[in-house]
């Protein structure tokens, strides 16, 4: 049986075009994007509202609670922290840890916080999420994937990552980074959907 899966990432660092790619090999989405205290269900027939109005689909619950609706076969992702609870929450989940050049966050961060898709917001939030994230960089058993490797279309990061999580190279990685790069996506940036 698979384990269910999260996405651990640095905020602006490509959660969800990660979230694309494990979609496409094989993995069901959740639509779930888990903080300590509640979580988001995002609707998938509603991208732009969910782009623009994130509250309207959050739900207060403890992240015990919320991440045992990941079932096996499935995943969400999350900006959070790496401490005693978070490891616990999170114990046999398979984990990818997803990081980004702190300046190309800081540039997607206020692309995307500019007071026309979400409310302007310092990036020192986001600088301190994302340290927070980096520490699960020092657990056993995660795959750290930068967005670099999913942009470049590196195959070979890819291949490495379905042996992660599947246990074999079972897809064609090239396909499935040129499809993910195409999908519409909840945070996808203006920049990006343009390219």
């Amino acid at each position: 049986m698979i384990k269910p899966l999260i996405i651990l990432s640095q905020p602006k660092s490509g959660t969800y075009l990660c979230s694309e790619i494990v979609k496409n090999l094989g993995y069901t989405q959740s639509y779930l994007h888990l903080s300590e205290d509640d979580y988001t269900r995002y609707d998938p027939n509603n991208i732009i509202e969910g782009r623009h109005n994130p509250n309207k689909f959050k739900i207060k619950q403890p992240l015990s609670v919320s991440a045992a609706l990941i079932l096996p076969g499935s995943f969400a992702v999350g900006h959070l922290s790496m401490n005693k609870h978070t490891v616990e929450c999170f114990n046999n989940f398979t984990k990818i840890v997803l990081t980004r050049n702190e300046q190309e966050r800081a540039e997607s961060w206020n692309n995307f916080f500019n007071g026309e898709i979400r409310p302007k917001q310092s990036f020192v939030s986001g600088q301190r999420k994302a340290s927070q994230v980096s520490a699960w960089l020092e657990v056993e058993n995660i795959f750290h994937l930068d967005f670099s490797h999913m942009i470049s279309k590196n195959t070979e990061v890819i291949d490495m990552l379905q042996e992660h999580i599947l246990g074999e190279v079972k897809h064609n990685s090239m396909e499935i980074l040129e499809t993910s790069l195409q999908a519409e996506t909840l945070t996808k940036s203006n920049k990006r959907r343009q390219s």
